[in-house]
């Protein structure tokens, strides 16, 4: 049977040391293996599954560098192309005069990346596009429409 005890922090109230001998031994935060979550598993594995498991981070989290770059959704001609015939099966792309139309924004893209070589007329409306992508495109007969800036 589990015998219930009260905190230490409570039963020693008015006991100078706590129970830990002289002032001298339970001084910092080595005493407790540091400050925070240090000492929980990340040097080891002692006891880490007990945080996975209940979803707690253990490490460092990073930084963010503010306007470096930008996060845009971006896919490859390969891509594209494999994607195309189910994309006018579910009404996001056309197909008029052996000419695909597609419209990037529809589809989630924001940039068009040059990975691959085009089989087919392209014509792209997208947000950005990389130079040896709307190459390729426009080599294959087909072109890339970009916003005006």
């Amino acid at each position: 049977m589990v015998t219930h005890r009260r905190k230490k922090a409570s039963r020693m109230r008015g006991g100078t040391t706590h129970g830990c001998g002289s002032k001298k031994k339970a001084r910092g935060a080595g005493n407790r293996g540091g400050r925070g979550m240090t000492g929980r598993g990340k040097k080891s594995d002692h006891r880490k599954m007990e945080y996975i498991n209940k979803g707690i981070f253990l490490g460092s989290k990073g930084f963010t560098m503010h306007g470096a770059t930008k996060n845009l959704r971006a896919l490859n001609i390969q891509d594209i192309q494999s994607h195309l015939e189910s994309w006018v099966k579910e009404g996001k792309a056309e197909k008029k005069e052996g000419m695909y139309i597609l419209d990037a924004a529809r589809v989630g893209i924001q940039k068009i990346l040059g990975t691959g070589s085009v089989r087919v007329k392209l014509r792209i409306t997208a947000q950005e596009c990389s130079e040896k992508a709307a190459e390729k495109i426009k080599k294959a007969g087909g072109d890339v429409v970009l916003p005006q800036e």
